[in-house]
């Protein structure tokens, strides 16, 4: 909070009983400001996905993060309360199976404005959008995320604002709001193979006021400013 630097953390929650929410665990993506910001997250099954600014797009294992868990209230539980809280230390990296690398633009790191997954075959295609414009990643693949800047009748898209995915037709989609030629736009880009993705449509976002998320439902896209 404020100027104060401090571990960039994951919490996971039971809220079945909506009076009494459980804490089921913890983990730092960074252990200070300096090292990384949580910018973006989204859970399927056992993994959580998050956007990290300066450490690109990490792979949290839901099943160990609980297994880290302390319970209270012996001395290792309030140990772990204050590294999620203490600067430079951090909780639980243990659960962070994969960082996959993300190339910002022109030297600078990679910011998130949106990150979701698709599932795809044996394991979620993840596809995040931001200031390096559009990234598709997989948590088994080695590497950098392949990252470019979608284009469609001479259209190209910069830097992204929003994102949300859908499966239409067995065809699996990522739709971006973002800047291209001076104006907002939305595309809508195929990832089914993604190894060739490609931008379907693209159209400008009228008005000046800026888009703050996507939504889809079926083949209706909601646009919010």
């Amino acid at each position: 909070p404020g100027a104060r630097s401090m571990p960039s953390n994951v919490h996971l929650y039971d809220v079945s009983n909506t009076e009494a929410p459980a804490w089921l665990g913890s983990v730092s993506v960074a252990n200070s400001a300096g090292q990384g910001a949580l910018q973006r997250l989204a859970l399927r099954g056992n993994r959580i996905y998050t956007g990290t600014l300066r450490r690109g797009i990490q792979v949290i294992d839901v099943d160990q993060l609980r297994a880290l868990m302390v319970p209270c209230c012996s001395n290792a539980h309030f140990k772990m309360r204050s590294d999620l809280n203490l600067d430079g230390q951090g909780f639980g990296a243990e659960a962070i199976t994969a960082t996959i690398p993300v190339p910002g633009p022109n030297g600078l790191p990679a910011s998130f404005t949106g990150l979701k997954t698709i599932a795809t075959g044996a394991e979620p295609l993840i596809v995040a959008v931001g200031n390096f414009g559009l990234a598709l990643a997989r948590e088994s693949a080695p590497g950098a995320a392949h990252v470019w800047h979608p284009e469609k009748d001479g259209i190209n898209l910069e830097s992204a604002t929003a994102l949300d995915v859908a499966d239409i037709g067995g065809y699996s989609l990522a739709v971006v709001a973002g800047y291209g030629a001076g104006h907002q736009q939305l595309m809508v880009v195929d990832v089914t193979d993604p190894a060739t993705p490609f931008v379907r449509s693209v159209r400008e976002i009228a008005g000046d006021l800026g888009v703050v998320d996507v939504l889809t439902d079926g083949a209706t896209v909601y646009v919010s400013t």
